[in-house]
C-alpha cells in the first residue's frame, strides 16, 4: 500500500524510522493573514531545513506531521523543506479546537466539516495535489464541549469515508482518551486505526493499558515536553508498558516544532534518538520492541493490512546512524 506525503506516494513498507508526532511549523493563523510583516518565511524556511537536516543526518526517513486548521498548516512551506531534506513528511487534515468551532463551520450541518477533510484527503490541500494521510481532533481536559464532539464525530464520519487513520490530541491526566474512544466507535471507527495522543503525559498505567486494550495505539510523543511531565518518569512508564506487552502500542516522539511562533524554546526532535532508544536498550527493552515504536507500529496504524512483525523485513533501528 502507498501512503501520501508531500512529494506524493510511498510505499508504506519504506517509511524506515518515522517521528509519529512533529511539527514542521507552527504559526497563529489570524495573525499571519492579517499581519503578514510580522512573519520572516524565509528565515523560518531556511530555520527549518536546519533543523529537518539534523533530524536525516540522525536516521530518521519520516515525519508525521499533525499541524492543521488553527494551528497554522501550509502545505506548500512544508513540501519546500521535504524537498530540500529529502525526509518523507505526512500532512494531516481536521478541525482543531478545545472547545467551539470555528464560527464558519460552528453555524453549517456537520457534513460542511466531513466533506473539507475528504477533499483534502481525496483532491488536495489548500488548492494544491498534496494529500493528507490522517485525520487529526482534539479534546482537552475540559472534555466534550458540544463543538468538541462535533468535531470528533465529524473526524469518524471522514474517517470512515477515506480510510486515513486517526490522530488525537488528548488529555491523559483526565483519561479523556477513553472519552475519545467512546465517541468514535459509536460512530464505526475500528479503534486500531487510531493513535490517542501525548500518552505519555500521565504515570497511569492502568488508564494506558485500558487505552492500548480497546485496540487504539498510544501515542508516546512528548520528550523534552518537561513542564508537564519531566523525560524521566515518560521513559519509566515506557518500560513498564513494554514489559507488560504493550511494546505494539507504542510509538514514540516529542511533539516538538521547528519553528512556532510563540515565545518558546524550541525543543530537540532528536531526544528520543539520542537518549531515550540507548536507555530503554539499557533497561532490556529489545531491539524488537524497538523496532515496534519506532518502524513497525506507525505502517499497522497506516495500513492495517501490514503484520506487527513481518519475518521479511529487515529494517531496523540498528541500521540508522544515531538510532540504536
Amino acid at each position: 500500500m502507498a501512503v501520501d506525503t508531500v512529494l506524493g506516494p510511498v510505499d508504506v513498507q519504506a517509511l524506515g524510522v518515522t517521528l509519529s508526532h512533529e511539527h514542521v511549523r507552527v504559526k497563529g493563523e489570524p495573525e499571519s493573514v492579517q499581519f503578514p510583516h510580522l512573519f520572516d518565511d524565509e528565515l523560518a524556511r531556511s530555520t527549518v531545513i536546519e533543523r529537518l537536516e539534523v533530524v536525516a543526518a540522525a536516521g530518521v526517513r519520516t515525519i508525521c506531521d499533525p499541524t492543521v486548521l488553527g494551528r497554522g498548516r501550509d502545505v506548500r512551506f512544508v513540501r519546500s523543506v521535504a524537498e530540500a531534506t529529502g525526509l518523507n513528511i505526512l500532512v494531516a487534515t481536521g478541525i482543531y479546537t478545545l472547545d467551539v468551532l470555528p464560527r464558519f463551520f460552528a453555524g453549517r450541518p456537520d457534513a460542511v466539516m466531513v466533506d473539507a477533510m475528504v477533499r483534502d484527503v481525496e483532491v488536495g490541500i489548500q488548492g494544491t495535489d498534496i494529500k493528507a494521510a490522517f485525520l487529526k481532533v482534539a479534546t482537552e481536559a475540559g472534555g466534550l464541549t458540544p463543538d468538541v464532539e462535533r468535531a470528533l464525530r465529524a473526524t469518524a464520519r471522514a474517517h470512515l469515508a477515506t480510510g486515513v487513520p486517526i490522530m488525537t490530541h488528548s488529555s491523559p491526566t483526565n483519561r479523556i482518551g477513553l472519552l475519545q474512544q467512546d465517541v468514535l466507535a459509536s460512530e464505526g471507527v475500528d479503534l486500531s486505526r487510531v493513535i490517542i495522543g501525548h500518552c505519555g503525559d500521565t504515570q497511569d498505567v492502568d488508564y494506558l493499558r485500558s487505552v492500548a486494550d480497546r485496540g487504539s495505539f498510544l501515542g508516546m510523543d512528548r520528550f523534552t515536553l518537561e513542564s508537564i511531565l519531566a523525560n524521566e518518569p515518560r521513559l519509566d512508564t515506557v518500560v513498564r508498558m513494554a514489559e507488560a506487552g504493550y511494546a505494539d502500542r507504542m510509538m514514540l516522539s516529542q511533539d516538538a516544532s521547528c519553528d512556532i511562533d510563540v515565545i518558546t524554546p524550541i525543543r530537540p526532535m532528536t531526544y528520543v534518538l539520542d537518549e531515550v532508544l540507548p536507555e530503554l536498550e539499557r533497561r532490556g527493552v529489545s531491539q524488537q520492541e524497538r523496532d515496534l515504536m519506532m518502524i513497525h507500529n506507525v505502517k499497522r496504524w497506516l495500513d492495517p493490512s501490514v503484520a506487527a512483525v513481518n519475518p521479511g523485513d529487515t529494517t531496523h533501528l540498528s541500521d540508522s546512524p544515531r538510532a540504536v
